[in-house]
């Protein structure tokens, strides 16, 4: 994985023998470094310009009709399209490769199941054959905090998404779970990145949100004038003991930030464990 602050910065130079990249997507993200979301797309659009002749670019559909990608794509590349109306897609619950059926997505998180269909294109664009790519298919397991199934703590089905940062992949968390979640948002909130549509869905859905750290004021602020049901917590300590205080009816605690970390952790990673120590054993 390269990061947008890495392509800024890297010399094509210092690139060699890229046989295959993807874009996986691109949302609104880092605007305190690249100054707004065009700002960030140019920097995602350098992997484009790192590809050698006849190397392979893989990513979503929507993407390629966007500038600035369709701009740098350049007829030296070999672009291979994932998402509906594409020959590589999710169709009827199924994994389609190149026309091909491999496999059910039903063992895959909501999330994954996207990055899989990437991961796919790139494994076909090096030469795997498809037989061994649907022999794998169902032996995938998610990475941890990446709506990673905790199992039932105490009454409630737990699940970590930590390495959720931002309102648009906690957005996306939330598809596919039951209705009257428990939400924990909370940390350092992002430059310029709006919590408007995700405050608009937990109302929607009825879920039960909980903010923590030094986004709580605001972020109580946000999902009470979209009319969700939100308190605001000190700490991640506080609101996971206010969670299963208030038990929320559709029985799943989901953490999922939306925030960066730096506000009381290092990383995502350091919160994602301390959420976990918190949890009841039974």
């Amino acid at each position: 994985e390269v990061s947008s602050y890495q392509l800024d910065a890297l010399p094509a130079e210092r690139i060699q023998n890229v046989a295959a990249a993807a874009l996986v997507n691109v949302l609104v993200d880092h605007l305190e470094r690249h100054g707004s979301a065009l700002g960030y797309e140019q920097a995602k659009a350098r992997l484009l310009g790192l590809i050698p002749a006849g190397g392979t670019l893989v990513l979503p559909a929507g993407l390629a009709a966007r500038e600035p990608f369709t701009s740098a794509m350049g007829a030296h590349l070999l672009v291979a399209q994932v998402g509906p109306d594409q020959a590589t897609r999710i169709e009827d619950g199924e994994f389609w490769l190149e026309g091909r059926c491999l496999a059910p997505v039903e063992q895959l998180g909501v999330l994954q199941r996207e990055n899989a269909l990437i991961a796919l294109s790139l494994a076909r664009a090096l030469g795997v054959s498809h037989a061994h790519l649907a022999a794998r298919l169902p032996l995938l397991e998610g990475l941890p905090h990446r709506l990673q199934e905790l199992g039932e703590h105490a009454g409630l089905r737990v699940i970590d998404n930590g390495v959720c940062t931002t309102p648009d992949s906690a957005l996306s968390a939330l598809q596919g779970l039951p209705r009257a979640s428990a939400v924990l948002l909370g940390g350092k909130p992002k430059v310029g990145l709006s919590f408007e549509a995700l405050a608009e869905l937990c109302a929607e859905r009825g879920d039960t949100v909980l903010a923590f750290g030094a986004a709580a004021p605001s972020l109580c602020k946000s999902f009470g004038l979209a009319g969700a049901k939100v308190s605001g917590y000190h700490t991640l300590e506080d609101a996971v003991d206010a969670a299963y205080q208030h038990r929320p009816e559709g029985g799943v605690l989901l953490f999922s930030p939306a925030c960066a970390s730096f506000d009381a952790f290092p990383n995502f990673r350091a919160r994602a464990e301390h959420f976990r120590s918190l949890l009841p054993n039974s």
